[in-house]
């Protein structure tokens, strides 16, 4: 069990959303791009909205690029609080970074742990959240993940991190984001089975592929 465990009844889940990549393979405008009746980002925001709305999350951040009205607008203002990294299109791992040294700041309660999500996986489920938090909130950790029965072998997301490894976000580079440095310590890693799957949408065609599952 996590030394930190006793504490986390009274600590808050708080969610934050990496949006400020550039989606070269999209080719630009990926998280404003329709899918069904709304935009693709909307989708991660409205399960991550219903998790904070069933109590398993304390609130939702966004971190958008600066100067993307666009993208801005798309943004649900029910939202608690958006970043606007410093440049135009930021690698995940400086929106990773800047995030987590940012959310205590913009929230008025104890955050005992970030559940890290992409804004591209319209896939995500509240169920899923509640999952994650519920393992944390058992002493799992101090990563916990998802396990996708679709694809079992892929590392699923979003991940959930105690407010205790942060700093393990001092490590990451580029777009590569945790996973190298979780490869390197798979012992810090609590797996949660889950149906299904959450795919990245990075290319105009897997949106239409998951917009067909829609259907």
């Amino acid at each position: 069990m996590n030394e930190s465990t006793l504490d986390r009844g009274s600590e808050m889940v708080w969610a934050l959303v990496l949006a400020a990549g550039e989606s070269r393979r999209f080719g630009g405008g990926k998280l404003t791009a329709p899918l069904g009746d709304r935009p693709l980002i909307a989708w991660t925001l409205a399960a991550l909205a219903a998790g904070r709305e069933a109590g398993d999350l304390g609130g939702v951040v966004v971190v958008l690029p600066a100067g993307d009205c666009d993208l801005l607008a798309a943004v649900d203002d029910t939202m608690d609080a958006v970043l606007l990294a410093a440049g135009a299109t930021v690698a995940l791992a400086h929106s990773l970074r800047s995030g987590l040294n940012a959310l205590e700041a913009a929230v008025r309660q104890p955050v005992g742990a970030a559940l890290i999500c992409l804004a591209d996986q319209p896939g995500l489920k509240p169920q899923t959240i509640a999952a994650l938090v519920q393992a944390w909130r058992g002493g799992a950790g101090p990563v916990v993940r998802p396990r996708y029965a679709e694809c079992p072998q892929q590392p699923g997301h979003p991940l959930l991190i105690d407010r205790g490894v942060w700093s393990l976000a001092e490590s990451t580079s580029g777009d590569a984001g945790l996973g190298p440095v979780l490869r390197g310590q798979p012992e810090l890693v609590y797996l949660v089975d889950q149906p299904g799957g959450n795919p990245d949408i990075d290319t105009p065609a897997q949106l239409a592929e998951f917009e067909r599952r829609l259907k």
